[in-house]
């Protein structure tokens, strides 16, 4: 992969709703870290984050679990990946790493979110990030709650610029994938065909999402 596309990857910071484009970006060789690559993130739960900031995140007396290597942030409403372990036990999941490893676990993750946090606001203040949320397959993000989110990277940003923000939307037709297009000041929409399924996300080829990469570093400029 050249290095022209290396420095166009560096572009996008994923806002959620989940990994695909984590897994769109590993596909073509990009392993930057980033606060929400890989979790769980619905459009309140960006807004919580976003209006909140970073300071009570991770705490340990707000995270639930929810499988066997996931946890919830009941404070923001984020899902993360976690180094805890559970198993679940008459319908709830029960740890399975005794006090003192559970400590050891915890502060390992909540050092890297710290980073992760900081690293986000600081592509916050850098125009050339472009902010991109895909949202869950069935749930479709609205008008309104786009234009918060919008709102919300305008507001959490220090140097008083509007962030980008590209939202990713499955058309169904072939013909339109990578399509990507301005909807309203600093707010822009691309067009994939089809969502990922879970089970699938491994073997995905993600070349529509390398379109939608390609044509938004275009199409947004700083």
């Amino acid at each position: 992969m050249s290095e022209n596309i290396n420095h166009i990857l560096e572009r996008f910071e994923n806002c959620g709703e989940n990994c695909e484009l984590g897994f769109a970006l590993r596909k073509m060789n990009n392993e930057t870290a980033g606060l929400l690559r890989w979790a769980a993130v619905s459009p309140q739960a960006l807004l919580n984050l976003l209006n909140m900031g970073y300071e009570n995140l991770y705490r340990y007396e707000n995270l639930v679990p929810i499988n066997e290597n996931m946890v919830e942030d009941t404070l923001y409403g984020l899902k993360f990946h976690t180094s805890f372990t559970f198993k679940e036990i008459d319908g709830e999941w029960v740890h399975q790493l005794d006090e003192n490893a559970r400590q050891v676990a915890y502060r390992q993750d909540l050092s890297k979110r710290e980073y992760l946090a900081k690293k986000f606001w600081e592509r916050l203040e850098d125009p050339q990030t472009i902010f991109v949320y895909k949202p869950y397959p069935g749930l479709p993000i609205s008008e309104e709650e786009v234009n918060s989110i919008s709102n919300a990277l305008f507001a959490a940003n220090k140097r008083k610029f509007n962030p980008n923000l590209l939202i990713v939307n499955q058309d169904g037709n072939p013909d339109t994938c990578g399509n990507v297009f301005q909807t309203a000041p600093f707010i822009y929409h691309g067009v994939i065909e089809k969502y990922v399924n879970n089970e699938d996300y491994e073997l995905f080829d993600y070349a529509q999402w390398k379109r939608i990469m390609i044509n938004a570093n275009e199409i947004i400029k700083t």
